[in-house]
C-alpha cells in the first residue's frame, strides 16, 4: 500500500541550521560555526543535487549535520528520510542523540522488520519522522525501505563491505560445491591456478593467491555457474535455495 507523505503545518526554514533553532527539545542553543557553514552551503548549493558527500573530521558533530539535513528535508519537501548507520549499536546511539540531545523526533527501524512497531512504520511512511536503521536494513533482498526519498549514509567509507556482501558468495574449500566449481573452471583457467583453487600448493605465494576471471569470461560462464550453485543448494546447508550469482 502506498502512503502519502505528511504535510507539516509548520513553515519550513531556509536552512537546516535554522531548522535546529525550531526544535524546542534541543539541549544546545545553536549549531557550532563549522556545522552552520556546511549546512548553509548545502542548502544554497547542493539541496537539489542527487548525490552529495559531506566530509567532517572525527568529533566535529557529523551526526547532527546528517540528522538536521534529514529532518529539514522531511519537513520542507515532505520526504521519507532514512539515516543509515553501520551497526545496531550505532543506531541506538544515534536515536538517543537525536531524541535527547538534539530534539529531533526519529524512529528506530533496525533489526527484523516483522518486529517494527506499526506506529513507527507509519511515522516513517507518512514522512512524520526520520527513520534510523543499519546498512543491512536497506541493502538486503527484501528491505522495508523500498522507496525512500532521502538516504543518508553515516560513515559512508565503511559501507562498501556491507553492500558488497549482499552480492558476494564465499564457498568453503572441501565442500561439494567447491569441488564442482573447481572442476567446471578447470578448462577455463591455467593449470597452476586450478591447482591453487583446489588447494594443491606448497608455498606462501600460493597460499596468498587471488585471481579474477576476465569480465568477458564471467559473462560467458555466469549462467552455468549459477546452475551449479542452485544444484548444490540442498547439499551444502549454508546455501539458500535458488541462489543467484553475481560474479564480481
Amino acid at each position: 500500500m502506498a502512503f502519502k507523505t505528511g504535510t507539516s503545518t509548520t513553515i519550513a526554514t531556509a536552512t537546516p541550521a535554522d531548522h535546529f533553532k525550531t526544535l524546542t527539545k534541543r539541549q544546545y542553543p545553536d549549531v557550532m560555526p563549522h556545522q552552520k557553514d556546511i549546512l548553509e552551503t548545502y542548502a544554497s548549493e547542493f539541496s537539489e543535487k542527487a548525490d552529495v558527500a559531506l566530509q567532517l573530521p572525527t568529533g566535529s558533530g557529523k551526526t547532527l549535520v546528517g540528522l538536521l539535513i534529514a529532518d529539514w528535508r522531511r519537513q520542507k519537501f515532505g520526504e521519507r528520510a532514512v539515516y543509515l548507520c553501520p551497526t545496531k549499536q550505532l543506531v541506538n546511539q544515534t536515536v538517543s542523540q537525536a531524541l535527547y540531545r538534539y530534539g529531533i523526533d526519529v524512529v528506530d527501524l533496525s533489526g527484523s522488520k516483522k518486529n517494527f512497531a506499526p506506529a513507527d512504520k507509519t511515522a516513517f511512511l507518512t514522512g512524520e519522522k526520520v527513520a534510523i536503521s543499519t546498512y543491512s536494513g536497506l541493502f538486503n533482498t527484501h528491505p522495508f525501505f523500498e522507496d525512500p526519498d532521502l538516504i543518508i549514509v553515516d560513515d559512508a567509507h565503511a559501507a562498501e563491505n556491507y553492500i558488497a556482501n549482499m552480492w558476494s558468495l564465499e564457498i568453503a574449500a572441501g565442500t561439494p560445491l567447491h569441488s564442482a566449481i573447481a572442476e567446471f573452471l578447470s578448462s577455463h583457467i591455467d593449470p597452476q591456478d586450478h591447482s591453487r583453487l583446489t588447494g594443491d600448493w606448497i608455498g606462501s605465494a600460493d597460499s596468498n593467491w587471488i585471481e579474477k576471471l576476465s569480465s568477458p569470461l564471467i559473462t560467458k560462464l555466469e549462467a552455468s555457474v549459477s546452475d551449479i550453485i542452485d544444484g548444490h543448494a540442498d547439499i551444502d546447508s549454508d546455501l539458500p535455495p535458488e541462489t543467484s550469482l553475481a560474479l564480481m
